[in-house]
């Protein structure tokens, strides 16, 4: 899936006696909206290119701060979130190539 085409949807943790959630889906606007409404909590969900420039770079520092948002702020356990960024093409493309997944 193409960054401009992909939306993120998850379930915070902030709760630290919690454990990270799970909770994290990478698809298409309508995917994402109906994904939320089927999940009990407090759900959100992002286009990751949603009002940044349209050069190649800038989308892709976007794609990687709301990576980091989700793992860091919003509790949202690493692999889980891996997995499903894996689904865009620009970070599979732009991650370490010794990471599983990574393409060349």
């Amino acid at each position: 899936m193409r960054l401009a085409d992909a939306y993120i949807a998850w379930i915070a943790s902030y709760e630290a006696s919690n454990p990270p959630s799970t909770a994290v889906l990478v698809t298409s606007s309508e995917g994402a909206a109906d994904w939320s409404e089927r999940q009990a909590g407090s759900t959100r969900w992002i286009g990751v290119c949603a009002g940044a420039a349209s050069d190649p770079v800038s989308q892709a520092m976007m794609m990687f701060i709301t990576f980091n948002t989700l793992v860091v702020r919003d509790r949202v356990d690493v692999a889980a979130a891996h997995r499903e960024f894996l689904k865009i093409d620009e970070y599979r493309t732009r991650i370490s190539r010794d990471t599983p997944g990574a393409e060349d």
